[in-house]
């Protein structure tokens, strides 16, 4: 009688726990359903992996998806239907339906594993299940379509291998290397079949110097192009190649014979080369018979070069009505001949089509630097919600979500971009963030997208930094936006380094002057490289008599272009330096930094708020406590232009140290809130920007009172401020009225009416600087 209790209970323990488990299982969704011995491993495996993960009770409604996913694979296959309306979603939940699909081996047995494939890969494109497709493709012996996506995953190792084994022309895959500008392992495959190939037939030489140009050896190219060009003289695509190696060689006659024998196709190569060779008129004739607006571009200055204004503003006008990235440069000299010609009604017709960047660069007034009107921020899209919850489901539920930020980004519209970028700032991604916002003002230009696009990391560094040398935090900020979107480990092919993109020689330079011991890796460091590369800019700023346009093209193309273009005889001035500017790279990147450093402005300094209402900001720097001006004898417009810049305050009479009655002005701010030094005395520098008059900056007291001196009255003579205390920063001068230089505690103001110059041995060495003239007002 015992037995058969002890053994009842038994039982029904092993019962007890089988439901048990079963419930569990059940309340996980955990249940597997039939067997899956004709599924491949990476199906189950994957299908497992997402059961683990999302095969919860308690999945939040935003994952409703998701839980119909499972619930489907729970049966599978008889749940396949389910699965395949799924798929039909343009989300992540569609994303993961289609790798379900495509990884099974039924589907695979149906041939439409690829199809499957082909839809993820609309969703979301990961290299990853690239290969995936293409191993497949191979496996159902479609090698054709294979080589398609293997191409797409050059310059991996493991595509290059796969193609090598499609391609039965081993030159065919040095040629689609060479297409891709991988040339270094389309070289490698080249050498490994050994010269005598590639003299042996002629696609192979072409290769190889197509290989040698792109690595820079122009003139070990020539050889191997020839090869080729003789034995297929009318291949014009080669003969333009073999014409620009022929450029770079120094060859000028032979390379102007080969563009011209290219016709419209090769006319900007023929005027660049009859340029160099001093043949202007024919160089502006062959720049214009090309279809390419830069080179028509160059054309109409060189028009304008040779007296022909009225030819040069035809061009313009072409050039102002296309899209493209010469459209304002196009408008700002159009908008020029036309004024010069009393034309207002055609000149004002240009002048909306410029830029806000160039017209500032060009010193025309800027009413909106914001380069689309705001609109309201949209509300979050529902995938949104989706992210935050599968965030919210532990370490497993990171990678769905980031799928699902990926699927968001390609098919979110404008309104999932923004959602995106706010996703990669709330992780401190800012580089991410701000070229996913980038790509969502054009048409969506919200505050959110705003302030995405333009943010301001490392405050506490770039205030730092930009204290000590005087540069504007926000022109900072707009090279960084500009030079690297805030990426400190970017690296450009030219070789320039981090946040500020600095060549080792030019950061060694600056190390050097800054008493300081560096290598290659501290330039990824955002401490040093925002150091080195603010005291760079502010030496470019210096050299530039304070001209910030003509910095920034010495920051980009070099000081001794920068002289070369401002000797120009036709753009000559602020108003022409845009134009003068050779490099089209230099001259977008100009106009580019100075459009930043306007919204930077205008959204976070005196212009308006980060909303772009014209409100103060509430993330902005702090409004002066108590601003004071100082003197009773200023020149009525200043007073007027200091008070329109906000300085409120009371007017005081007031004799500067050594002064006497012809003392410049001197705005001043107590520093009462610890911590608040460098935001408040930037605050003042941003303000007085807009007073037009030679100004100098310093920083006095124990309190740190920034203190500015301007050459406002007549008769005006240069004063000494000595500087003291610990917030004390050296201003080093040049030679210029205006100017100013340091002599040991003290700073010298050079005015326009003044004659006295500081030695340049005087100078404070590697010392900071700020000259707040009139073209840095402008």
């Amino acid at each position: 009688m015992r037995r058969r209790w002890w053994f009842g209970l038994l039982v029904l323990l092993g019962v007890a726990g089988t439901v048990l488990a079963a419930l569990g299982a059940w309340q996980r969704g955990l249940l597997l359903g039939p067997r899956l011995e004709r599924e491949s491993d990476l199906f189950v495996s994957f299908t497992t992996d997402l059961r683990h993960t999302l095969g919860r009770r308690d999945l939040p409604p935003e994952l409703d998806g998701y839980r119909r996913l499972v619930i489907a694979l729970a049966r599978w296959p008889a749940g396949r239907r389910q699965v395949e309306d799924l798929a039909g979603r343009t989300d992540g939940v569609g994303y993961q339906a289609c790798l379900v699909l495509a990884r099974s081996r039924h589907a695979r047995e149906q041939a439409t594993a690829a199809d499957w494939y082909l839809r993820a890969l609309e969703l979301r494109d990961d290299p990853g299940v690239r290969e995936e497709l293409a191993r497949l493709l191979e496996e159902c012996g479609q090698p054709a379509q294979a080589v398609e996506h293997w191409k797409h995953l050059l310059p991996a190792r493991v595509a290059v291998e796969a193609l090598l084994r499609l391609e039965p022309d081993w030159c065919r895959v040095a040629e689609w290397l060479n297409d891709r500008g991988w040339a270094q392992p389309a070289l490698e495959i080249l050498r490994e079949h050994g010269e005598s190939e590639a003299r042996a037939r002629a696609p192979v030489a072409r290769e190889w110097g197509r290989a040698l140009l792109t690595l820079g050896d122009a003139r070990a190219a020539l050889p191997w192009l020839a090869r080729y060009l003789a034995e297929f003289p009318d291949d014009g695509a080669t003969l333009a190649v073999y014409a620009r190696a022929l450029e770079k060689s120094g060859k000028l006659e032979a390379a102007a014979e080969a563009y011209g024998r290219l016709g419209p196709a090769g006319a900007r190569g023929l005027g660049r080369v009859l340029e160099r060779l001093g043949r202007r008129q024919e160089a502006a004739r062959a720049y214009l018979e090309s279809p390419e607006a830069e080179a028509r571009w160059r054309g109409a200055c060189l028009l304008e070069e040779l007296g022909r204004p009225l030819e040069a503003l035809a061009v313009y006008r072409s050039l102002a009505g296309e899209k493209g990235l010469l459209r304002d440069d196009a408008a700002l000299r159009g908008y020029v001949l036309s004024r010069n010609r009393g034309d207002t009604r055609e000149a004002g017709r240009f002048r909306v089509a410029i830029s806000p960047g160039l017209a500032w660069c060009a010193g025309l007034e800027v009413e909106h630097p914001l380069p689309y009107p705001p609109v309201p921020d949209p509300a979050p899209p529902p995938a949104a919600a989706a992210v935050r919850a599968l965030e919210g489901l532990g370490r497993r539920g990171v990678p769905l979500a980031q799928v699902e930020v990926e699927v968001l980004a390609r098919h979110g519209g404008p309104t999932g971009r923004l959602a995106v970028a706010e996703w990669y700032a709330g992780r401190g991604n800012v580089t991410m963030a701000a070229e996913r916002a980038m790509s969502v003002l054009p048409d969506l230009p919200a505050p959110a997208a705003y302030r995405l696009a333009y943010p301001r990391p490392y405050p506490d560094l770039v205030g730092e930094v930009s204290a000590a040398f005087g540069v504007d935090p926000f022109l900072v900020w707009a090279v960084m936006r500009e030079e690297s979107h805030f990426a400190a480990w970017a690296v450009s092919p030219a070789g320039a380094c981090g946040l500020m993109q600095l060549m080792p020689a030019t950061a060694e330079g600056a190390a050097r002057a800054l008493g300081m011991k560096i290598t290659r890796e501290d330039l990824f460091r955002p401490e040093v490289n925002l150091r080195l590369g603010t005291w760079y800019l502010a030496r470019t700023i210096a050299s530039c008599g304070g001209d910030i346009p003509r910095a920034l093209a010495a920051y980009n193309g070099g000081l001794g272009n920068v002289r070369r273009w401002a000797a120009s005889p036709v753009f000559r001035g602020r108003e022409g330096f845009p134009t003068a500017i050779s490099f089209s790279e230099t001259r977008e990147y100009v106009a580019r930094v100075a459009g930043s450093y306007l919204v930077y402005r205008h959204l976070y300094g005196d212009g308006g708020s980060a909303d772009g209402t014209g409100e103060p900001s509430g993330g902005g720097v702090a409004a002066p406590q108590q601003a004071v001006v100082i003197h009773d004898r200023l020149h009525p417009a200043l007073l007027r232009q200091v008070a329109e810049a906000g300085l409120q305050g009371r007017l005081h009479q007031q004799v500067l140290p050594g002064g006497g009655e012809q003392a410049g002005v001197v705005v001043g701010e107590h520093l009462h809130q610890v911590g608040h030094g460098p935001g408040l005395r930037q605050q003042i520098l941003n303000k007085v920007k807009q007073v037009r008059h030679p100004l100098t900056v310093g920083f006095d007291g124990e309190q740190g009172i920034p203190r500015i001196a301007g050459g406002a009255v007549a008769g005006d003579h240069p004063r000494v401020l000595p500087l003291r205390g610990p917030h004390r920063r050296p201003l080093q001068g040049g030679q210029m009225p205006g100017h100013v230089g340091v002599v040991g505690d003290a700073v010298l103001v050079q005015h326009p009416a003044g004659k006295e110059e500081v030695p340049r041995e005087q100078h404070a060495p590697g010392g900071g600087h700020t000259q707040l003239g009139r073209a840095v007002a402008g």
